[in-house]
């Protein structure tokens, strides 16, 4: 059964009811979208730090920061998470290096040595956060090259084995340990504390 309410006093008090209607909610629509805040973004992404050919232990002078990603534990000072390799110091993450299928050719290229890699076999903070170890694993071969990122001077170094950069299996990398005398590494130990990407063989 259909109504037929054409021309008729019924049809014309509808028609005003869903006017009003349509009229205030036109005007809630409108009135929320312009309270509505903007969204706001206080990331700031830079690039990783491009190794120096001509320094044998330090790769970069600065440390590249962005905003800290909201994490539970906030006493972590290095996670891994969506690809990237981050270092928390005072609240902001500095990137160390970024999985190789996230970045696009030239900046695969341009990172080559150091930046990026296909897996990070080890990370592991010190202690008392001041030194973080990490190992890149830049192909599908078994091997990896050591760093130390320096969170006070904001410096990532090659670990050095008796002044030679240190490449080593995973296996070998995920042995290292922090320890009083700074980094060991398959029963190799930092000279010093103060310096501990420089190991020396220990007889």
């Amino acid at each position: 059964m259909t109504l037929n309410m054409e021309g008729t006093k019924h049809e014309k008090a509808l028609l005003v009811i869903l006017s009003y209607v349509a009229g205030f909610t036109a005007g809630f629509l409108v009135f929320g979208l312009s309270q509505a805040p903007a969204l706001q973004s206080n990331e700031t992404y830079t690039e990783v730090a491009v190794v120096d050919p001509s320094a044998s232990e330090m790769v970069s002078e600065e440390g590249m920061t962005e905003e800290a990603p909201v994490v539970s534990d906030t006493t972590k000072e290095v996670m891994y998470q969506d690809g990237r390799l981050m270092a928390n110091v005072n609240g902001a993450s500095v990137l160390l290096s970024a999985q190789l299928a996230t970045v696009d050719p030239e900046t695969a290229k341009t990172f080559a040595n150091q930046g990026v890699h296909e897996a990070i076999p080890n990370y592991l903070a010190s202690e008392e956060g001041n030194f973080i170890y990490y190992c890149e694993q830049h192909d599908s071969k078994d091997s990896c090259m050591n760093f130390i990122y320096n969170v006070s001077t904001e410096t990532i170094h090659y670990v050095t084995l008796d002044g030679v950069k240190l490449e080593t299996p995973a296996a070998v990398a995920q042995s290292a340990s922090w320890n009083n005398y700074g980094l060991t590494i398959n029963n190799n130990t930092s000279e010093a504390p103060e310096t501990p990407w420089r190991l020396t063989t220990r007889g």
